[in-house]
């Protein structure tokens, strides 16, 4: 677990292969105003990119993020897929019907998790829908939603219909939210 679909894209290293030293994706904007990506994802497996991340989205500029992760696997990766906003940036963003596996390499004690939203001061707003994605075998966090800063970000998230299940360690958490400063 997580099945893999030969017909689909794999990004990492194939099961003799490995810990991979990089990233699946990254996703980063910085060094001006109003950018505004779209990343989205369909059919894609993550494996063995611990202890980096699998999907690593970072606006760290103004500007609207767009996209998708659909119908993908993630499988001993560090993170699943990291959603890390700031600076008035923001968007919608919607992560569905995928299936994380082992959210860490098993030496690595990590701390890994499945799905992360972390939006990182500013005064931005944005919208996710995490659903029917099935999370497993992580020893951080499930799921994860946590907004901080001195600015008032606008964070909704409807997390609907996931199963969050088997952690790895006794610390790990189904889902986590901590909002506020």
């Amino acid at each position: 677990y997580p099945t893999q679909d030969t017909s689909t894209t794999m990004i990492g290293n194939d099961a003799a292969g490995g810990a991979n030293t990089q990233q699946g994706i990254l996703l980063e904007t910085f060094g001006g105003a109003n950018i505004s990506p779209t990343l989205n994802l369909t059919g894609v497996v993550f494996n063995n990119n611990s202890p980096q991340n699998a999907v690593d989205i970072q606006p760290l500029t103004s500007g609207t993020l767009g996209g998708t992760t659909n119908n993908c696997s993630f499988d001993t990766n560090a993170g699943g897929v990291i959603i890390s906003v700031q600076n008035a940036g923001g968007g919608t963003y919607n992560i569905t019907n995928s299936e994380s596996g082992s959210a860490c390499f098993p030496t690595s004690g990590c701390n890994g998790t499945g799905i992360d939203v972390n939006f990182i001061g500013g005064s931005g707003s944005i919208q996710l829908r995490i659903q029917s994605n099935t999370i497993q075998q992580f020893d951080g966090n499930g799921i994860r939603v946590t907004a901080n800063g001195l600015s008032s970000p606008d964070v909704n998230v409807n997390i609907v219909n996931n199963i969050v299940q088997n952690p790895l360690g006794l610390i790990a958490h189904g889902i986590s939210t901590n909002i506020g400063t």
